[in-house]
């Protein structure tokens, strides 16, 4: 558990985040369809933090300061393509936020990212709602929102990763470019991180940023089998299908409503 941002913590999370972004550059070249499908969003938003990781692997017992700025000249200075740019500008935006603090509590975090997602805002000419500064900013508003009642960094951050994710999954909706594109979205909750009792939950995160209810039940249901080819088996309801069924009497996305039954393994296993 950490409490606090250090300067060694800092420089971790960037190693980590641009290890986790090279291992998964292919999966970000394909989402990228606007505002042209180049495929190469995965590749240059690697090598330009890669750019970073070079520089702050050379520091030894930085200052959080010294830490923030050596990122940010490296990623401005190693930028590649659009993300690469709006990338350094959110960190550029973060490392304001954080200036002249010796450590960064969730509080301290929630304003950086804020500051992070003005930032990138401000130097795009025409922003686009539905890309990687729709995520940034949805992202700040949930870290200010859960640190105004927590200032913990490890809830703060918990929080804030569950909500970026929730809002990328819901860029299809918000940017016509995506959805002609055909581009489908299957919502998940990072099991056992955040347990798979949370999925109606997730999905009715979605529906307060823009997904239409209907879109947020097939993003847990339909969506998801067909992704992974199974729609002939499991995700809807008919005859010759695997199938569960569970019954509300009301918005089976809210969290005041219980199940009225369960049908599984095709019997009854509850009933109120």
């Amino acid at each position: 558990m950490y409490d606090q941002i250090t300067a060694s913590l800092f420089k971790q999370m960037v190693l980590h985040g641009a290890a986790c972004i090279t291992r998964e550059k292919q999966a970000i070249n394909d989402l990228n369809v606007f505002p042209v499908p180049d495929g190469d969003t995965g590749t240059n938003m690697s090598m330009t933090l890669n750019n970073a990781v070079k520089e702050l692997s050379k520091l030894e017992n930085p200052t959080l300061g010294r830490a923030l700025d050596v990122t940010c000249s490296a990623l401005l200075r190693g930028a590649r393509g659009n993300s690469g740019v709006i990338t350094s500008l959110l960190f550029r935006g973060i490392a304001k936020g954080l200036k002249d603090l010796r450590t960064a509590d969730g509080a301290a975090l929630a304003n950086a990212l804020a500051e992070g997602s003005a930032t990138a805002y401000k130097a795009v000419m025409k922003p686009a709602e539905g890309t990687i500064l729709t995520v940034s900013r949805l992202t700040a508003d949930a870290a200010r929102e859960l640190a105004a009642q927590d200032e913990n960094l490890e809830s703060v951050l918990t929080g804030s990763i569950e909500t970026a994710k929730v809002a990328l999954e819901n860029t299809v909706n918000q940017n016509p470019v995506l959805k002609k594109a055909g581009v489908e979205v299957a919502i998940c909750t990072d099991h056992p991180e955040v347990p798979i009792k949370y999925l109606p939950l997730s999905a009715a995160i979605a529906v307060r940023y823009g997904m239409s209810h209907d879109d947020a039940i097939c993003a847990i249901t339909s969506v998801p089998a067909r992704i992974l080819k199974l729609d002939r088996r499991i995700g809807s309801v008919a005859p010759g299908m695997d199938a569960d069924i569970t019954a509300f009497a009301g918005d089976p996305l809210s969290v005041y409503e219980e199940p009225v039954w369960v049908v599984a393994g095709g019997r009854i296993v509850k009933r109120s």
